[in-house]
């Protein structure tokens, strides 16, 4: 089991690589725009969650199937990187927490509005 500062440190170094890796190799399509917002590593290393928004949101599903479907070459990227004996198996997740807020700042401009 690797300690809360490896797992951070682990976390930060996949996200920076996974969006290198999204920037050069991953073909999204025309005004579709991927935000990874953050990572979530196992602390046994066996798997990692990596959060991402996508714009716009109607297109989040069909993003994330996607990436899903390519993990296995994002896992072969970060084994080039990674200095680690395995390199974790990646789940890619929409990051429900931006939608949310998204969903609260709409509802208050409402209220705002209504009481003007």
């Amino acid at each position: 089991m690797a300690s809360p500062r490896r797992i951070e440190k682990i976390n930060e170094l996949i996200r920076e690589e996974i969006s290198k890796i999204l920037l050069r190799e991953y073909n999204a399509p025309v005004g579709v725009f991927i935000t990874i917002t953050r990572v979530k590593t196992d602390s046994d290393l066996y798997r990692v969650q990596i959060f991402v928004s996508v714009f716009p949101s109607e297109k989040s599903a069909e993003i994330i199937r996607r990436l899903n479907s390519k993990a296995v070459l994002f896992r072969q990227g970060l084994a080039d990187v990674l200095k680690i004996k395995f390199v974790p198996n990646i789940y890619f997740l929409e990051d429900k927490y931006l939608k949310t807020e998204e969903n609260l700042e709409k509802t208050f401009e409402k209220i705002e509005k209504e009481n003007l």
